[in-house]
């Protein structure tokens, strides 16, 4: 019965809920990796090309790299 009370406390808590909630968040998009092949690497293709492009234009437009840079750190979540 005590370890039954420590686990309820702790699923309480929030930290056991927030755990699980990111593993099943972590799952899903494993799953669905697997599941399209294809959309994961269009998407690492379009970053590279941000991220070219980013290299390519630091020397002249340093706060626009890093604005593609940040879009090509988003893609994909």
């Amino acid at each position: 019965m005590h370890t039954a009370f420590a686990l309820y406390r702790l699923y309480e808590s929030g930290r056991v809920r927030h755990a699980l909630k990111t593993l099943a968040l972590e799952t899903r998009t494993l799953l669905g990796a697997m599941l399209s092949p294809n959309q994961v690497i269009d998407e690492v293709k379009a970053m590279r090309a941000l991220q070219v492009e980013a290299d390519r234009i630091e020397p002249t437009q340093p706060a626009r790299a890093e604005v593609l840079r940040h879009r090509a750190a988003r893609m994909g979540q």
